[in-house]
């Protein structure tokens, strides 16, 4: 299973047969009245530019553009006029991130362990609120963060800079996909979210991969 898997399986609604499916051909395409414009002002206009458009159309599957929030639609159409900005470009359609989408190759049980890992962010953005209300934590010796957890004060992360300088915690390098990957095969503790649960939110883990 690829990361794009997961977005459809997570981000698309199955009312018919879309784009990605197995013998979707052009009568599908016709029957959902060709694909439309995700995102920015021209939201939900056919996929063509439109009379005074001046930016380059995102285009979208109709049942997956439904599936998307506006906030997501405007997100990815402004990340694909980034990356194809020219507007009057010919040529083949450019499929933005695909080589990288495609190498990031996950497992059930990473699967798993993502989808365990937003429920307990969410959850902890919760008890950030609450924190709030009470005394600040005082962090243990050698450690760089201290965040209350279940009422208790937790330290986490060691302090101090990297060996050649700046910061120790690099998401979306090497070293963060290393950390993500040895720190996702140790034990859960018995009450997360704990020291090593904190570490791998602000490395921004997603199972072994560290995401920028």
């Amino acid at each position: 299973m690829t990361r794009s898997d997961v977005e459809q399986v997570v981000l698309e609604k199955t009312d018919g047969k879309k784009s990605g499916d197995k013998g979707y051909g052009l009568d599908d395409w016709f029957a959902d009245g060709g694909w439309v414009q995700a995102g920015g002002k021209y939201d939900g206009k056919p996929c063509a530019k439109q009379k005074g458009q001046k930016t380059k159309p995102y285009c979208r599957d109709p049942d997956n553009r439904k599936s998307l929030s506006k906030k997501d639609r405007d997100s990815r159409a402004k990340k694909k006029r980034k990356e194809d900005p020219n507007p009057d470009r010919k040529g083949k359609a450019k499929n933005i991130s695909q080589k990288k989408e495609e190498s990031m190759n996950i497992t059930q049980e990473e699967l798993q362990n993502i989808i365990s890992e937003e429920v307990e962010t969410y959850l902890q953005e919760i008890e950030d609120l609450e924190e709030k209300k009470k005394k600040p934590c005082k962090k243990a010796k050698g450690k760089r963060y201290v965040k209350r957890v279940n009422g208790k004060c937790r330290s986490f992360g060691q302090a101090g800079d990297a060996k050649g300088g700046g910061d120790r915690i690099r998401p979306g390098t090497k070293k963060g996909d290393a950390y993500c990957a040895r720190s996702a095969k140790s034990k859960k503790c018995k009450n997360p979210p704990c020291a090593n649960a904190l570490s791998r939110k602000k490395w921004k883990c997603r199972g072994s991969k560290s995401m920028k």
